[in-house]
C-alpha cells in the first residue's frame, strides 16, 4: 500500500502542471459559456407566455410539414414521425400549463440537465487526459526508472490506473462545478423551480432536475472511467499511446452503431456495448442498475488483470 501511495504521488509530481490546467479551464469555461447561448435567459414569471409563444411556432411547422408530405409523397412517412414528435411536445405544453409546472424553465438546474448534451466533449477530454499518465512515460522512455524504483510491477499498473481514473473523475466534477457557475451566473436560481414534466413511455411523468444531472454525471463518468482502463489496459500492452487513444475515441463514436447490431442476440447483455450505450433512463431501478455496474466492472478489471499479468512478462 504505501508503494503505491509513493507512487500516486509522484504520478501528480509529473501531471500537475499549472499551464497544462490554465489551458483546460480557459478551453472548458470558454466551450461552456458558448454553449449557454443557446438557452434564452428570461424571468421565471413569464414562463407561460414563452411556452405559449412556442406551442404557436409548433403548430406552424406542424402545417407546414403536412402541406409539404401532400406536395412530396416520399416524405409522408419521415414528415408523419416528426409531426408526432411535435404533437407530443405540444401536449407537454399544454399539461405544464394546466398543471402550473414550468415548461423549460430559465434557471441554473434546467441548463445543469442540458450538458448532457456536451457528454461526448466531457469523455473525449477525459481519454486524452487519463492516457498522458501512460503516455508519459513511454515518451521520455522512464518505465525502467520507474521500474527500478518499485520492483512490484503490480503496484505500479495498480498506481498508473488509480491516477488515470482520479484525472478523469476529478475532471468530470471540474466541468460540471463550471457548469453550475456558469449557469447560476446566466440564468439564476429564478424561482428554484426544480421539477419539470417530461413525456416518457406514452404518459406524463414528473422529473426533479436536480436529481438526473446527478444521475448525468455518474453516468457519463462510469462510461469515461471504463474508456479510461480500457485504453490505459492497451497502453500498457502495445505501447502505442496515439493507437489506443484512437481506438478509444473509434468505441465512444460507433458503440450505439454496434450496440444496435447486437442488439438481436441474446449473448448482448454479456458484452459492454450494450450498456454503454445507456442513458439516465435505463437507471431507474436496481434491476437496471445491476447488470450495468456488474459488466462494465467485471470488463474493466479483466482489462487490468490481464494487461497486468502481460506487463510483468515485459522486458525494458
Amino acid at each position: 500500500m504505501n508503494n503505491i501511495m509513493n507512487l500516486l504521488k509522484c504520478e501528480y509530481r509529473k501531471l500537475v502542471d499549472l499551464k497544462r490546467l490554465v489551458v483546460i479551464g480557459s478551453l472548458t469555461i470558454l466551450l461552456i459559456s458558448l454553449y449557454s447561448l443557446l438557452f434564452s435567459s428570461e424571468p421565471i414569471s413569464e414562463w407561460k407566455e414563452s411556452a405559449g409563444e412556442i406551442r404557436v411556432l409548433q403548430k406552424d411547422a406542424i402545417e407546414a410539414l403536412g402541406q409539404q408530405s401532400d406536395d412530396l409523397e416520399q416524405n409522408e412517412t419521415v414528415n408523419t414521425q416528426i409531426i408526432r414528435t411535435i404533437e407530443t411536445e405540444i401536449d407537454l405544453i399544454d399539461y405544464s400549463i394546466k398543471n402550473d409546472i414550468p415548461y423549460r424553465p430559465s434557471n441554473v438546474w434546467f441548463f445543469m440537465t442540458k450538458l448532457e448534451m456536451l457528454t461526448l466533449f466531457i469523455i473525449f477530454t477525459s481519454l486524452l487526459l487519463g492516457s498522458r499518465v501512460l503516455a508519459v512515460e513511454d515518451e521520455n522512455n522512464t518505465w525502467i526508472n520507474i521500474i527500478k524504483s518499485c520492483n512490484n510491477r503490480s503496484s505500479i499498473i495498480a498506481a498508473k490506473v488509480i491516477s488515470a481514473i482520479i484525472t478523469v473523475v476529478t475532471y468530470f466534477l471540474l466541468f460540471y462545478i463550471i457548469g453550475f457557475i456558469i449557469g447560476l451566473i446566466r440564468f439564476g436560481i429564478n424561482g428554484n423551480d426544480f421539477v419539470t414534466v417530461r413525456w416518457v413511455d406514452g404518459s406524463f411523468e414528473m422529473e426533479n432536475m436536480i436529481v438526473s444531472f446527478i444521475k448525468t454525471i455518474g453516468l457519463g463518468m462510469t462510461k469515461a472511467i471504463f474508456y479510461t482502463v480500457l485504453i490505459s489496459a492497451l497502453n500498457i500492452v502495445i505501447g502505442k499511446n496515439k493507437i489506443c487513444v484512437f481506438i478509444g475515441i473509434c468505441l465512444v463514436v460507433f458503440n450505439e452503431y454496434i450496440s444496435a447490431f447486437l442488439a438481436n442476440y441474446k449473448l448482448n447483455s454479456i458484452f459492454p456495448f450494450k450498456y454503454l450505450a445507456y442513458n439516465v433512463d435505463h437507471l431507474n431501478t436496481i434491476q437496471e442498475l445491476v447488470p450495468f455496474l456488474l459488466v462494465l466492472g467485471s470488463y474493466a478489471l479483466g482489462f487490468i488483470l490481464i494487461a497486468t499479468y502481460l506487463f510483468k512478462k515485459k522486458s525494458f
